[in-house]
This record gives structure tokens, sequence and C-alpha cells, in this order.
């Protein structure tokens, strides 16, 4: 399921990210910027959950770093 919206959101019961591997992420371009994923492997095959975010060109770690 996909949902667009603007302006603030709260959860009170919090958010699903459904983790994927990262090979299986969308091309940058093919999802609007800001767009959150969880991969399972971390960029490295190390089978460590990580909260990636898209700049449009490439996807980054909730950290600021890239994706490896």
């Amino acid at each position: 399921m996909q949902t667009s919206f603007s302006g603030s959101v709260k959860s009170e019961a919090g958010f699903i990210l459904t983790p994927v591997l990262t090979a299986a992420l969308p091309l940058p371009a093919t999802v609007p910027v800001g767009s959150m994923r969880m991969v399972s492997d971390n960029g490295a095959g190390n089978n460590e959950l990580c909260v990636v975010i898209n700049t449009g060109t490439g996807w980054i770690t909730a950290t600021g770093q890239p994706l490896s």
C-alpha cells in the first residue's frame, strides 16, 4: 500500500517499514524524493536493518551516509 500526504504526520502506533534487500530498492528517480525504505542488509550484506532515504539521485542512510 502506498499513501501520499502533506503536512505534519503523527502516529501513536508508529510506522511499519517492511525490510527489503538493498538490491530490491527502486531506482531513486522512480520514487518521490524523501521516500523511506528499510533494508535488511545495510547495503553491505551484513544482515543489519537500516532506514534509507531517497535523495532523488541515490539512497542514503538515515545518518546521511551513502548506501554502499
